[in-house]
C-alpha cells in the first residue's frame, strides 16, 4: 500500500489520506480545514470567502486536496473507488460537497442523517449521492481493499476507526476517538477485535502538546452540572453543541436529577428524534416528558422562507414560548447558541443564573460567542466552563500503541507530530502531499 497524507501531517481539521493498492484508491475522509491554508498561524478558515471559486481554482490555491479522480469536474478515468467517511464533523466530511457522483462514500447512516440536518438547518452545502452504510465490526470491500469500520467514544456520534488491509498489509486508521465519554465500551471492544498487529497506525493527537491535566469523564461532567443546577437560584443557560449527543444526555440526566425541565431549541429536537433511532437518547415525547422544545426566530425565519416549513410542525405539541421561559426560569436548563441573543434579550427572569460553557474553549475568541458571554454578564449572570474534550488523552494514545504495535507509526491530525516518538514505536513523519509506503 501508498499512502498520501494530503492534509493533516501538522494539522488539526480538514483530513484527507489517499490509499493506493494496485489499480484501487481510496480516501480516508474529506474533511474542510480548520485553519485558513497559506494563511497566518491561528487564521480561522472560512469557506464563504471562496463559495463562489470554481473547484479547479480551489485545487490550484491549495484549499481542496490535489486528488485526481475525485472531484464532479474531474474527467479522469482514473476514478477514485470510494471515499470513507469516520463521523459527521465538518474537518472531517466538510468537502465531500465537491464529490464526483459516481463515487460512492462509505459512512454510518447515522452519521448520513447528521450531516443532512447540518444542511437543512446552517448553510452547509453538502450533497451525498452513493451513500454506502457501514456497520462496526462488519467487514466490506472497496476496490482490492478490505475495510473493517469499528464504532469509537468521541464527541461527535456514529464515529468510526477504519482497518484496511491489502495485499498482506494492515492499515489502521484511528479517526478521532476518546475512552472518557459515555461509549468507552465500543472502544474496550475495538482494542479486543481490532486483529494485530499493523503495518501501520495513522494516529490522531489532538490532545498532543497540551498541558498535563486532569481530563474529566463524561460523568463528571454531568455531577458538576447537578452541582450547579441545585446550587444556582435562577436559570442555568448551556452553551453547547447539539450534535455532542453524549453532553446532551448528561444535560438531560442532571436537569432530570435536579427536578429541572430542558430547554432545547428547534435544531436540537430534530437532531435528537433522528439519532434517537439508533440510540435510546433523551428526545420530545411522552417518555421524556422533562424536554421542551423552544423555537428561536431566527432559525424559524430561515425554514420558513427556504421552504423547509414543514420542519416547524413536528414538536409543537412540547414548544415553549419566551413567556413561559420567563415564569419557569429558575426551573430550566436552556440549551442556547449566540444565534439567539435575540430572543434571550426578550426573556424575563434571567438574572441569578448561570451561563454554562460546554465547548472548546478557543470558540470563545469569536465574536458572536463575545456577545453572549457578554450579554449573560449584564444580566448578573455566573459564567462557568464545565467541558471535556472529544479527543484522547496521551495515557489512551499510549494504549492503542501498546495494543497494536504498529511497525509504522504516522501522526495526524496533530500539530505536534514530533512527540509521537515518546510512544516507544518507529514513527514516520512526513509531510502534506508526502508518499510512502507500507
Amino acid at each position: 500500500m501508498n499512502l498520501t497524507i494530503h492534509r493533516g501531517t501538522h494539522e488539526i481539521g480538514g483530513t484527507c489520506v489517499e490509499v493506493v493498492h494496485g489499480s484501487s484508491r481510496i480516501i480516508l475522509d474529506l474533511g474542510m480545514p480548520l485553519i485558513n491554508p497559506g494563511g497566518g498561524e491561528g487564521e480561522e478558515f472560512n469557506f464563504r470567502l471562496h463559495k463562489d471559486t470554481a473547484g479547479v481554482d480551489l485545487v490550484a490555491q491549495g484549499i481542496l486536496p490535489d486528488v485526481a479522480g475525485l472531484y464532479e469536474w474531474d474527467t479522469s478515468a482514473n476514478r477514485v473507488d470510494g471515499v470513507l467517511i469516520s463521523h459527521a464533523h465538518l474537518d472531517h466530511y466538510g468537502f465531500t460537497r465537491f464529490l464526483h457522483p459516481e463515487v460512492a462514500c462509505y459512512l454510518g447512516e447515522a452519521t448520513k442523517k447528521l450531516i443532512d440536518l447540518t444542511c437543512l438547518f446552517t448553510p452547509a452545502e453538502v450533497s451525498i449521492s452513493r451513500p454506502v452504510y457501514i456497520a462496526s465490526g462488519t467487514q466490506f470491500s472497496c476496490g482490492e481493499f478490505s475495510v473493517t469500520p469499528y464504532l469509537m467514544d468521541h464527541a461527535g456520534f456514529d464515529a468510526y476507526a477504519f482497518m484496511i488491509e491489502a495485499g498482506g498489509k494492515r492499515l489502521l486508521y484511528s479517526g478521532d476517538f476518546r475512552e472518557h465519554g459515555r461509549k468507552r465500551k465500543a472502544f474496550e471492544y475495538f482494542l479486543r477485535a481490532a486483529p494485530r498487529p499493523v503495518d501501520a497506525l495513522l494516529l490522531e493527537g489532538t490532545m498532543m502538546g497540551r498541558k498535563a491535566e486532569e481530563v474529566p469523564t463524561e460523568e463528571d461532567i454531568e455531577e458538576s452540572m447537578v452541582e450547579t443546577l441545585r446550587e444556582t437560584d435562577g436559570p442555568v443557560l448551556l452553551f453547547a453543541s447539539s450534535q455532542n449527543i453524549d453532553r446532551m444526555v448528561s444535560a438531560f440526566r442532571a436537569a432530570r436529577r435536579s427536578r429541572r425541565m430542558m430547554v432545547i431549541d428547534l435544531y436540537t429536537a430534530h437532531v435528537l428524534k433522528s439519532i434517537g433511532e439508533y440510540a435510546r437518547i433523551p428526545q420530545p415525547g411522552p417518555d421524556f416528558s422533562e424536554i421542551r422544545v423552544f423555537y428561536p426566530y431566527r432559525l424559524c425565519r430561515m425554514l420558513d422562507y427556504t421552504d423547509r416549513k414543514h420542519l416547524l410542525y413536528e414538536f409543537t405539541k412540547y414548544k415553549i414560548t419566551k413567556k413561559e421561559i420567563g415564569e419557569l426560569a429558575d426551573k430550566a436548563l436552556m440549551l442556547v447558541r449566540p444565534s439567539m441573543l435575540g430572543d434571550l434579550e426578550r426573556i424575563s427572569n434571567l438574572d441569578r443564573g448561570a451561563l454554562v460553557y460546554s465547548m472548546w474553549n478557543g470558540y470563545l475568541k469569536k465574536a458572536d460567542v463575545q456577545r453572549l458571554v457578554d450579554f449573560s454578564r449584564s444580566r448578573g449572570m455566573e459564567f462557568l466552563t464545565l467541558h471535556t474534550s472529544g479527543h484522547a488523552t496521551v495515557e489512551t494514545l499510549q494504549r492503542v500503541v501498546d495494543t497494536f504495535k504498529p511497525t509504522k507509526l504516522v501522526p495526524i491530525h496533530t500539530f505536534h507530530p514530533h512527540r509521537y516518538h515518546q510512544f516507544g514505536a518507529p514513527v514516520v513523519e512526513v509531510e502534506d502531499g508526502q508518499s510512502f509506503s507500507v
